[in-house]
């Protein structure tokens, strides 16, 4: 009964959240759905306990009704937002800035609110997105006088030809306008939030501190890898890191950190049980911290923690429960990520990936060593690839062909590389004489992982453009995955021939 209550309201809540992402649900609908709900359940309690069906039908439609309700709350209010009259005009506007800057190669990007506009206080839901100058530098907490025009950003085509839906990314960070270029005027600086503003103080120190230790490009590969500082890398090696499928060591959006997440339970595998596991869980919870704790990345690392948790404690039927349980969450929170945030769902596949593909992928790579976890570095590689692609395909139109190759050789220094590069850039800055050795180790890691992405990106089939795939095909190769997991779930345990 637990099960039924759980299952049927949670992926009620989500199927109503999914509709409303695509159409409007007129209000005599959602009202009929909720009152049908209703009736089926007082009719459950009242008449017969013994329709369980029943039951399901009511608690299904009540959710449905309550995810396009959370949507419609969302949605409304950017509708209704008093700054959209002042759209493609130009406005004085003081703001805040209450993220930590966007560092690119040619200018920075700060995500506002509004303190006043035209010098009189102004309070709307929707937030600026500013495209300024590198210097002079802005922080977290500034206030800032902007003049310029107010837009509405529009889509535009990406470099494989696909329309990026750059409207609804910027609304899941309730983001509506922007201003570009605009006039700068520092007004003060206030702390926003004290824990946020303490944990980018630290962030910047370590980064200083990074660049004191190493020197370009490996400086900033090793603060890609630690706090997530991937913009300073530059466009060229970046797009390197994307090709051979690597980027998700330096870009924490959330796309296979739970691969990056185990690698640190693998660390200290050689401790007792316990004690390795809490060591494990505590390197996630303090890379998320250091890293700046985004919203992105505090999802990313929570995902990591179930399956990690649940893997090791083998209570792989808690963990589909916990998965679900996360997806509602985040749509209460933000209903948007559902459908727009691709950051999400890809990270949403890749954890399910390595919950439910890798005991597949690991029957038939029992002839692949296990020295340096090299069997599981490839099965959760595999796995993941395998289970993003089609989704990938659809949204991006790329994808690596050297991702494999390119993970087995990189992987299994990671851990290495990120404890180095941490006790080196500490140790360095405190007995510099003491710690040349580990600085000068941890550089040859950082330098073979770059030797590695230049190796295969060079070549010239590192990366596959295909055709746009229709979303129809994209879900009857997820539909046939499903199918393919529960046959596997279904079958005795018997290994195969190697």
């Amino acid at each position: 009964m637990n099960s039924l209550v759980f299952y049927t309201g949670t992926l009620g809540f989500l199927a109503g959240v999914l509709i409303r992402s695509f159409v409007v649900v007129h209000p005599v609908l959602f009202l009929l759905c909720a009152g049908f709900g209703g009736v089926s359940l007082i009719g459950f309690f009242i008449f017969s306990r013994k329709y369980r069906l029943q039951l399901a039908i009511g608690i299904f439609l009540i959710a449905l009704s309550l995810g396009i309700f959370r949507f419609d709350q969302v949605d409304t209010v950017f509708k209704n937002d008093l700054l959209v009259p002042y759209a493609n005009q130009a406005v004085d506007v003081l703001v805040r800035v209450v993220e930590e800057p966007d560092v690119r190669e040619s200018s920075v990007r700060l995500i506002t609110d509004i303190v006043s506009l035209s010098d009189s206080l102004f309070v709307s839901p929707s937030r600026i997105l500013v495209v300024t100058d590198l210097y002079p530098e802005r922080k977290y907490g500034d206030i800032l006088r902007l003049r310029g025009v107010l837009k509405e950003p529009g889509n535009f085509t990406n470099d494989s030809g696909r329309e990026f839906d750059y409207v609804s990314y910027l609304k899941n960070k309730r983001i509506r306008f922007e201003l570009t270029r605009p006039h700068v005027e520092f007004v003060r600086h206030e702390e926003v939030t004290l824990g946020i503003a303490t944990l980018l103080r630290i962030k910047g120190f370590f980064v200083n501190l990074i660049e004191n230790t190493f020197v370009e490009p490996e400086s900033s590969l090793l603060g890609g890898l630690l706090v997530g500082t991937k913009q300073s890398l530059g466009k060229e090696l970046q797009d390197n890191f994307r090709e051979v499928g690597l980027v998700h060591i330096v870009v924490l959006s959330g796309y296979n950190i739970t691969i990056v997440a185990e690698s640190f339970i693998k660390f200290f595998s050689f401790l007792p049980r316990t004690a390795g596991l809490s060591f494990g869980a505590l390197s996630i919870v303090f890379f998320a911290l250091l890293t700046g704790a985004s919203s992105t990345i505090v999802r990313a690392s929570i995902m990591a923690l179930i399956v990690v948790f649940g893997r090791f404690l083998h209570r792989s039927y808690s963990i589909h429960r916990a998965l679900i349980l996360a997806a509602v969450c985040m749509c209460i929170h933000n209903p948007r990520v559902l459908v727009f945030d691709v950051s999400f769902q890809l990270s949403f596949l890749a954890t399910l990936a390595l919950v439910y593909g890798s005991p597949i992928v690991e029957r038939y790579a029992q002839w692949i060593p296990d020295k340096w976890n090299i069997r599981s570095i490839v099965v959760s590689t595999v796995a993941t690839q395998i289970f993003v692609f089609p989704y990938i395909v659809h949204v991006m139109g790329t994808f690596s062909l050297v991702a494999l190759p390119a993970n087995i050789l990189v992987l299994p220094v990671i851990p290495l590389t990120m404890f180095l590069g941490f006790v080196s850039v500490l140790g360095y800055a405190l007995v510099p004489f003491v710690f040349i050795p580990v600085v000068y180790i941890t550089h040859m890691l950082l330098s073979w992982i770059l030797f590695v992405v230049d190796f295969f990106a060079s070549f010239p089939f590192a990366s596959l453009s295909v055709p746009e795939m229709p979303f129809v095909v994209t879900l009857c190769m997820y539909i046939f995955f499903v199918f393919v997991i529960v046959h596997h779930i279904q079958k005795p345990k018997t290994k195969p021939p190697v």
